[in-house]
């Protein structure tokens, strides 16, 4: 009995050190859309990730820079939300980027060979925790 105390104990501490010591400050959240259509197309901007016209079994990308400014080390959570989002990937997720830092990342967008012409929308949702 007081091991299976001492078990449930430890895993208390640890549940609450994780919500006591990473606390989560910020979400940022992309607007993506991919058009799947017969040609291909872009978009360049820097306030979404808009893949553009592309036919069915293309594949697009864009790369991210994630810059941590702030003087602790930061974790990483990245999401997808919408109708792209199955079409979607990332290089790299639940990763930490230290202080002064950055990381890099690709943002690829996969339209099934299967897919109806249309445009397909969705948001990236990347949660920023602070490690103290």
């Amino acid at each position: 009995m007081k091991k299976i105390l001492a078990v449930i104990l430890i895993a208390v501490l640890l549940y609450s050190c994780y919500f006591f010591f990473v606390i989560p400050f910020e979400t940022k959240e992309i607007p993506m859309y991919v058009s799947v259509e017969q040609i291909i197309g872009f978009n360049i901007t820097n306030e979404s990730l808009a893949f553009g016209a592309m036919p069915p079994g293309a594949l697009a990308q864009k790369n991210i820079t994630i810059n941590n400014g702030g003087d602790t080390m930061e974790f990483v959570h990245i999401t997808g939300t919408g109708e792209v989002n199955k079409w979607v990937s990332v290089s790299d997720n639940n990763f930490f980027v230290g202080s002064g830092q950055e990381k890099n990342i690709t943002v690829r967008a996969m339209v099934p060979s299967d897919a109806k012409p249309g445009r397909y929308e969705g948001t990236l949702k990347m949660q920023f925790k602070k490690i103290i």
